[in-house]
C-alpha cells in the first residue's frame, strides 16, 4: 500500500514534468511520422499542424513550470550583485512580486479567454478541438507555474543564513 501511495504522490507532485515530457515525446513521434508520410508516401496529414501547435504549447508552458520548480528560470544578476545585501533582498522581493503578478494575470486571462470560448463553442478548424480546452490548459500551466515559483521562492528564503549571504 505504501508503495502505491508513493507512486501516486510522485505523479501528483511531478504532473507538470510528466505531462511536458509526454507532450514532447508525442510531438517528436508525430513529426517524424508526418515527415515520413509527406515525403515517402506523398500524402500529408491535414490535421498534423493543429496537434503539433497544441503539443508544442503545452510542452513549453508545462516545461516552464518545471523550470520554476527547480529555479531554472532566467535570472540576470550582474547588476543586482553590485548592490549591498539588503538592497539585493529588496530587489529580489520586488522581482518576486512582479513575476507572481505576471503569472497570476496570465492565468486569469487564459481562464477568462477559455471561458468565453466555451460560451461561444469555438473549435479548431480541422479537428474541432474546443478552443476553450487549449486556453484553459494554458491557464492551468500558469497556475502551476505560480505554485512552483512560490515553492522555489520559499525554499530560497530558507537557504539564507543569519548574515544574509546566500549559501
Amino acid at each position: 500500500m505504501l508503495k502505491k501511495r508513493n507512486i501516486v504522490l510522485y505523479i501528483i507532485t511531478h504532473i507538470d514534468l510528466i505531462f511536458s515530457a509526454l507532450c514532447l515525446s508525442v510531438l517528436v513521434l508525430l513529426t517524424v511520422v508526418a515527415v515520413f508520410v509527406r515525403y515517402v508516401i506523398s500524402s500529408p496529414f491535414s490535421w498534423i499542424e493543429e496537434i503539433q501547435l497544441l503539443l508544442f504549447l503545452y510542452t513549453v508552458l508545462f516545461g516552464a513550470s518545471v523550470a520554476f520548480r527547480y529555479g531554472g528560470h532566467i535570472a540576470i544578476e550582474i547588476l543586482v550583485e553590485l548592490f549591498p545585501v539588503c538592497v539585493q533582498r529588496i530587489i529580489e522581493f520586488l522581482t518576486t512580486i512582479l513575476v507572481f503578478a505576471t503569472l497570476a494575470l496570465m492565468a486569469g486571462l487564459q481562464f477568462q479567454r477559455g471561458y468565453s470560448l466555451l460560451l461561444t463553442g469555438r473549435t479548431t478548424n480541422i479537428l474541432a478541438v474546443p478552443m476553450s480546452l487549449i486556453y484553459s490548459g494554458a491557464g492551468l500551466a500558469f497556475l502551476i507555474m505560480m505554485i512552483r515559483f512560490t515553492g522555489w521562492y520559499v525554499r530560497s528564503l530558507k537557504n539564507l543564513p543569519e548574515n544574509g549571504e546566500r549559501s
